[in-house]
């Protein structure tokens, strides 16, 4: 029963990464589908290898054994927050190319 109740405490602490995660996926895709594809790349690599990384040993070190868990969640929550960066940077760069186009048509009428 022991090992039970291990798993069902992980599994809580393992499926809130799951609720970030699909905010990082489809920002991702979004910028990748716009042909944003650096900004793309960074949200995979961080995802996938640098924030990872670094929350792992950062939460073992703070967590011990139930940081290996915890830094799912660090690592997604990390990556959203560079996700909204560039999302913000992608949208005041359309809202700057959207305000010249629309300055220039007035311009030239």
């Amino acid at each position: 029963m022991n090992l039970f109740n291990f798993t069902k405490n992980t599994f809580k602490i393992f499926s809130v990464s799951f609720l970030l995660l699909g905010f990082n996926v489809v920002i991702s895709g979004f910028l990748a589908s716009l042909e944003r594809t650096a900004d793309a790349c960074i949200i995979s690599l961080n995802r996938g290898l640098f924030a990872v990384s670094l929350s792992l040993i950062i939460m073992i070190l703070i967590f011990g054994g139930n940081g290996i868990w915890i830094s799912t969640i660090a690592s997604e929550g990390l990556v959203l927050l560079l996700s909204i960066m560039l999302l913000k940077r992608f949208n005041k760069n359309l809202d700057q190319l959207t305000y010249n186009s629309t300055a220039h048509e007035i311009k030239t009428v």
